[in-house]
């Protein structure tokens, strides 16, 4: 697949997630991972796709590999709202917490914020 066509097939995903078909989005984005593994963009949509389509555990798989390659809070924040899904709270402090130490400065202040909130939602259990 050309990096044109990875392109296209990205662009077509993001356009059907906007449209909220997250189960053709997801596989459009599937696609785009099968092809590149390895893809942060590809493999945050594919999270983010899962994640909408009510697939916890799958979006799980798609945020671990970007939380072993990437320093974003936003994959951590992400890994954690699944976990709360699921009902896994002590785990979902722990990537929240994970999160937090991520944040740097004002350019994840709305990840920080967002973190908060979840916590709380952590703590009430």
């Amino acid at each position: 697949m050309t990096r044109t066509l990875c392109e296209d097939l990205y662009e077509r995903g993001h356009s059907l997630y906007e449209a909220a078909r997250y189960d053709d989005a997801y596989a459009a984005f599937v696609q785009l991972v099968e092809h590149d593994p390895h893809n942060p963009l590809g493999l945050q949509a594919a999270g983010a796709a899962a994640q909408a389509r009510g697939k916890y555990e799958i979006a799980l798989g798609f945020y671990a590999s970007l939380l072993v390659t990437t320093k974003d809070p936003l994959h951590a924040m992400r890994f954690a709202e699944c976990l709360l899904k699921l009902g896994k709270l002590e785990q979902a402090r722990e990537a929240l917490d994970i999160a937090r130490t991520l944040c740097v400065g004002k350019k994840h202040d709305a990840v920080r914020e967002h973190c908060a909130t979840l916590q709380r939602q952590a703590s009430r259990g």
